[in-house]
Protein backbone atom coordinates (compact mmCIF):
# COMPACT_ATOMS: atom_id res chain seq x y z
CA UNK A 1 0.00 0.00 0.00
CA UNK A 2 0.99 3.63 -0.21
CA UNK A 3 3.10 4.82 2.68
CA UNK A 4 1.98 7.73 4.80
CA UNK A 5 3.31 10.86 3.16
CA UNK A 6 2.00 13.36 5.68
CA UNK A 7 4.93 14.35 7.87
CA UNK A 8 5.89 17.52 9.76
CA UNK A 9 7.85 18.56 6.66
CA UNK A 10 4.79 18.41 4.40
CA UNK A 11 2.61 20.72 6.47
CA UNK A 12 2.42 23.25 3.64
CA UNK A 13 0.76 20.77 1.28
CA UNK A 14 -2.12 22.14 -0.76
CA UNK A 15 -5.55 21.00 0.50
CA UNK A 16 -6.60 19.73 -2.92
CA UNK A 17 -3.38 17.70 -3.18
CA UNK A 18 -3.94 16.19 0.24
CA UNK A 19 -7.56 15.40 -0.62
CA UNK A 20 -6.57 13.68 -3.87
CA UNK A 21 -3.95 11.56 -2.10
CA UNK A 22 -6.39 10.55 0.63
CA UNK A 23 -9.04 9.63 -1.97
CA UNK A 24 -6.61 7.43 -3.88
CA UNK A 25 -5.31 5.79 -0.70
CA UNK A 26 -8.88 5.05 0.42
CA UNK A 27 -9.84 3.62 -2.97
CA UNK A 28 -6.78 1.37 -3.11
CA UNK A 29 -7.30 0.17 0.46
CA UNK A 30 -10.99 -0.57 -0.19
CA UNK A 31 -10.02 -2.74 -3.19
CA UNK A 32 -7.09 -4.27 -1.28
CA UNK A 33 -4.77 -3.34 -4.16
CA UNK A 34 -1.56 -1.44 -4.68
CA UNK A 35 -1.00 1.19 -7.35
CA UNK A 36 1.32 -1.25 -9.10
CA UNK A 37 -1.45 -3.87 -9.26
CA UNK A 38 -3.91 -1.39 -10.74
CA UNK A 39 -1.62 -0.23 -13.56
CA UNK A 40 0.25 -3.48 -14.18
CA UNK A 41 0.43 -4.63 -17.80
CA UNK A 42 1.23 -8.13 -18.92
CA UNK A 43 2.69 -7.18 -22.31
CA UNK A 44 4.17 -3.74 -21.88
CA UNK A 45 4.96 -3.16 -25.55
CA UNK A 46 1.82 -4.59 -27.13
CA UNK A 47 -0.96 -3.41 -24.78
CA UNK A 48 -2.59 -0.11 -25.74
CA UNK A 49 -1.82 3.08 -23.84
CA UNK A 50 -4.64 4.49 -21.73
CA UNK A 51 -5.15 7.78 -23.56
CA UNK A 52 -7.47 9.24 -20.93
CA UNK A 53 -4.92 8.56 -18.21
CA UNK A 54 -2.22 10.27 -20.29
CA UNK A 55 -4.49 13.27 -20.91
CA UNK A 56 -5.29 13.52 -17.19
CA UNK A 57 -1.60 13.34 -16.26
CA UNK A 58 -0.70 16.08 -18.73
CA UNK A 59 -3.54 18.31 -17.53
CA UNK A 60 -2.60 17.72 -13.91
CA UNK A 61 1.05 18.58 -14.58
CA UNK A 62 0.01 21.73 -16.45
CA UNK A 63 -2.24 22.87 -13.60
CA UNK A 64 0.47 22.11 -11.06
CA UNK A 65 3.03 24.21 -12.95
CA UNK A 66 0.56 27.09 -13.27
CA UNK A 67 -0.15 26.92 -9.53
CA UNK A 68 3.57 26.92 -8.75
CA UNK A 69 4.14 29.98 -10.95
CA UNK A 70 1.23 31.78 -9.30
CA UNK A 71 2.52 30.95 -5.81
CA UNK A 72 6.04 32.08 -6.74
CA UNK A 73 4.69 35.37 -8.09
CA UNK A 74 2.72 35.93 -4.87
CA UNK A 75 5.79 35.15 -2.77
CA UNK A 76 7.90 37.60 -4.79
CA UNK A 77 5.18 40.24 -4.48
CA UNK A 78 5.15 39.80 -0.70
CA UNK A 79 8.95 40.16 -0.57
CA UNK A 80 8.75 43.42 -2.52
CA UNK A 81 6.00 44.73 -0.24
CA UNK A 82 7.97 43.85 2.92
CA UNK A 83 11.12 45.43 1.48
CA UNK A 84 9.22 48.64 0.65
CA UNK A 85 7.78 48.78 4.19
CA UNK A 86 11.22 48.33 5.75
CA UNK A 87 12.63 51.06 3.53
CA UNK A 88 9.93 53.54 4.57
CA UNK A 89 10.46 52.96 8.32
Amino acid sequence: MMINIITPGTSSMNVSTFSAIQTIKYELLSQNKTALNVFKKEELLSEPVDKELCRNLRQSAKLHKEEQKKNLALKEEKKVTVTKRKGSD
